[in-house]
Order: C-alpha cells, then sequence, then structure tokens
C-alpha cells in the first residue's frame, strides 16, 4: 500500500472533489494545521490523532499540527514520526492548488505510477520552470537565458519576455519577482515554461543549506523544464538516504513558499542522483 499526504491549512472540505480519484488501497494521511495547539509544546511522538474519516469507501488518517511553516513541515513531521517504518512510496500533494493549476486525469493517473520511480513531481502541472543557477547567474537575467539557449542550440531570435511591467528591458504587462521570470514569446516548444532567475538567487541560505548537506553541490544549468509545485512521488529509499538527524534539522527550516518549495524539490532531486550514482 502507498501513502498520500495531504497538509491543510482550513480548507479540509477541499477533500471533496478528491474523494473520487484516490484509489482505496492508498493510506490517505491529513496533516492538518490549527492555529490552537501550542507551537512551543509540539512533540512530535506526541502528535494528536483524530479517529478515522470516512472518504467514499475508504478511511484516511487524520492528524493534528501547529501552524508552523510551509505545506513540507507537515511532510518532515511524517518522516521524522515514521521514519523506521516508511512505506515503499509516497505521494505528496496539497488540497488547494489541484484544480486551479493541474488537471485532476492527470493527478489520478499518476497516483497509479509504478513503485520503482525514486523521485518525480507530479507532471499534472500547467506550469514547468527552467532553473538558472548561480553558473549562469553571473552573466545577469536575461543574459544568461539567452546564453542557455545558444549553447543548447535552441535560440533562434527569439523574443524573450519578462514579467515585470517595469522592467524597462522588456516592457512586458505581466508581473514577475525582480524581473526573474522570463518567457519565450511565440514558440510552442516553450509553452507555459518559465525561466526563473529568482528562486535561488534571491535566497542564498538554500545554496549555503544544500552545500552543507552535500560535499560538492554545484548544480549546473541545463534546458530541463521542473514543475516545482510541490507535489511528488517519493520513494522511502529516497528518504532513508539521509538519516534521521537531517530531517530534525529541517523541520524548522525557513524561508517563502517558493523558496522552500525549490529547496525541497533540489533536496530530493539531489537526493535521488546520489543515491542512483551509489548503486550502479
Amino acid at each position: 500500500m502507498n501513502t498520500l499526504i495531504f497538509p491543510c491549512y482550513k480548507d479540509l472540505c477541499k477533500l471533496n472533489y478528491l474523494k473520487d480519484i484516490i484509489p482505496n488501497n492508498y493510506n490517505l494521511i491529513i496533516y492538518e494545521k490549527k492555529d490552537e495547539i501550542n507551537k512551543n509544546e509540539f512533540i512530535i511522538e506526541d502528535i494528536e490523532y483524530q479517529c478515522n474519516r470516512r472518504r467514499q469507501e475508504g478511511d484516511y488518517i487524520h492528524y493534528l499540527i501547529p501552524t508552523l511553516g510551509e505545506q513540507h513541515f507537515a511532510l518532515i513531521v511524517h518522516i521524522i514520526k515514521n521514519y523506521d517504518n516508511l512505506q515503499n512510496t509516497i505521494h505528496f500533494s496539497k488540497t488547494h492548488w489541484i484544480p486551479v493549476f493541474s488537471s485532476l486525469d492527470i493527478f489520478k493517473n499518476e497516483l497509479l505510477l509504478s513503485y520503482n520511480i525514486m523521485y518525480k513531481q507530479h507532471n499534472c502541472s500547467i506550469r514547468k520552470f527552467v532553473c538558472i543557477f548561480p553558473d549562469l547567474q553571473i552573466m545577469g537575467y536575461k543574459q544568461a537565458i539567452i546564453h542557455l539557449l545558444k549553447i543548447n542550440n535552441k535560440y533562434r531570435n527569439q523574443q524573450i519576455i519578462s514579467y515585470d511591467n517595469n522592467c524597462n528591458e522588456c516592457n512586458n504587462n505581466l508581473k514577475c519577482f525582480n524581473c526573474g521570470l522570463f518567457k519565450i514569446k511565440d514558440d510552442p516548444e516553450f509553452n507555459n515554461i518559465i525561466f526563473t532567475t529568482s528562486y535561488i538567487k534571491a535566497n542564498t541560505d538554500n545554496m549555503n543549506k544544500l552545500n552543507q548537506i552535500f560535499s560538492g553541490y554545484n548544480p549546473i544549468t541545463e534546458l530541463i523544464p521542473y514543475t516545482i509545485d510541490g507535489s511528488y512521488i517519493i520513494n522511502s529509499k529516497i528518504i532513508l538516504f539521509h538519516n534521521v538527524e537531517i530531517y530534525k534539522d529541517l523541520l524548522y527550516y525557513g524561508g517563502c513558499h517558493d523558496s522552500l518549495t525549490m529547496f525541497f524539490h533540489l533536496f530530493f532531486l539531489e537526493t535521488s542522483k546520489r543515491f542512483q550514482s551509489r548503486i550502479i
């Protein structure tokens, strides 16, 4: 049996549109944030468990946790609490984003994917990102993207547009974060692909933290789109690659929503790469 984890905060009712697509052989676990739970007295081993709730023909397990961190707080709590008894495959997602940025049908199909996947972002999001890492960031924003397209033989004088309506260089009416999000106009190959230079550069703590965890961590920018909506499949072997102390250290690791989502994506992606290289 696989595990499907949903964190939620004041939106438990949104399980109503999910209950029909979740297979009954899934161990569904809800981690609900409650403001009234004392943050300073929170002990993972004493986490409060509510009796099983009905969902269609199956039940789900319901835990209450304090209102701390972003959605990954629930996943790290789960890992620490169940480190010695993790099920083979964990699907981690969130209640609020699925009907807005994704396809329920694709999400349903991905719940049935093979157990041999080590780590994979759910592919149901309509948004994909190409991340520009420090190896190219030194060239600047737009110039780094042009260089990346050139070295991959993809540059054909496409118009790169920014999401920043105050950007004097790009003059686009959409919004970006510090001129760090770009799209390529009128090219179907890059439809719904966003090139981002902001997530990593804006939070050097992320890179420093990853360098603490992984010796010699030095990601190179590639023309690979990622879905980074914080919804993914992860095998317990990837989780157990690190000792439990790593997760205890990450439990209260901070940052904004997008920055944390990117951090945990890079954390599990690098863990998967190192796990695979170790067993070859």
